[in-house]
Formats: structure tokens, sequence, C-alpha cells
């Protein structure tokens, strides 16, 4: 296919290599608007918050609170060796902790998945 584009002022035509090139680009950057799809920033983030699982990620905090208490620490962290340091949780013990939450976590979106919870 060869384009020409015709001037008013009959000078020669243009390149039609190059109004190929200029043609294509058009046609590839050229989009439809869509008038049933919304665009803007409310549209975006609404959609974007109906995707969390809220369920899942309420008990994730619940079940944190609970393990990163001093009532975990002193009952579930003082049975493994080197978790504790002044009162504090050392490196070992964060990592136990972070390792209890991750396994509720997983626990809870499959009971979540099966319709348990």
């Amino acid at each position: 296919m060869t384009y020409y584009i015709v001037m008013a002022d009959d000078s020669e035509p243009a390149n039609p290599t190059e109004t190929q090139k200029t043609d294509a680009v058009t046609k590839s950057t050229a989009k439809k608007a869509d008038p049933s799809q919304d665009s803007d920033l409310l549209t975006a983030t609404t959609s974007l918050f109906k995707k969390i699982n809220y369920k899942l990620w309420a008990f994730v905090f619940l079940i944190g609170m609970v393990i990163f208490s001093i009532i975990f620490e002193e009952k579930i962290l003082s049975r493994f060796t080197d978790t504790k340091s002044a009162d504090t949780p050392t490196t070992r013990g964060t990592i136990i902790q972070l390792l209890f939450l991750c396994m509720f976590g997983i626990i809870i979106q499959l009971l979540i998945e099966h319709g348990i919870l």
C-alpha cells in the first residue's frame, strides 16, 4: 500500500515510506475511548481495594498481636534456646515469631478459601 499526502499548494507529495511510518505509529498509539470503562483515580483505587481479602488480614493482625506479645515470649519463646536476651527476643526469637505468623496466616487463608471462616 502506498500512501500520499495531498497538499493544497500542489507541492510534491511526501515520501511514501515516511507517510507509512507515520500512519503506523498513529494507528498503534491511538486508543479508542470506551465510555463503559472509567479511568479516573477513584474507580482505580476502588477496584484495587475490592481485591483485598480483609478477613485474612484482620486475622493476621490479631494473631500478630498475640505472637508479638510478652505472654507469647514468656510461654512459647522461652522453650526454645537462645531466643531471648534481657527480656527481648533475639534475632532467632524474632525469626521464630515470624515463622509462627506465616504458618498461621497460611492456615487462615486455607480456612477462608474452603469456607470454614
